[in-house]
């Protein structure tokens, strides 16, 4: 987790990064470094919370995948 600094063209905005424990990053462009600091502390505070839903999807196999599409479109066709 940490606040950083960011060039952009027509100047520089401070940023949030933060990793989640399944290692998906969550990065937040914000305006100043108060702003930032802010919205870090929300975002920690929601993790400790458990606000944010960290599991994991079930795999799907491409097989079955390709039946559902395959269903689906068959029923937008038949409208």
């Amino acid at each position: 987790m940490s606040i950083y600094k960011r060039k952009f063209g027509t100047g520089s905005k401070w940023c949030v990064y933060i990793t989640f424990p399944n290692g998906k990053r969550y990065r937040k462009v914000v305006g100043t470094k108060k702003q930032a600091e802010e919205a870090h502390r929300k975002l920690k505070n929601e993790l400790v919370e458990g606000r944010w839903d960290l599991w994991e999807n079930e795999d799907v196999l491409f097989g079955d995948l390709a039946e559902e599409y395959v269903e689906y479109a068959r029923e937008l066709t038949r409208r």
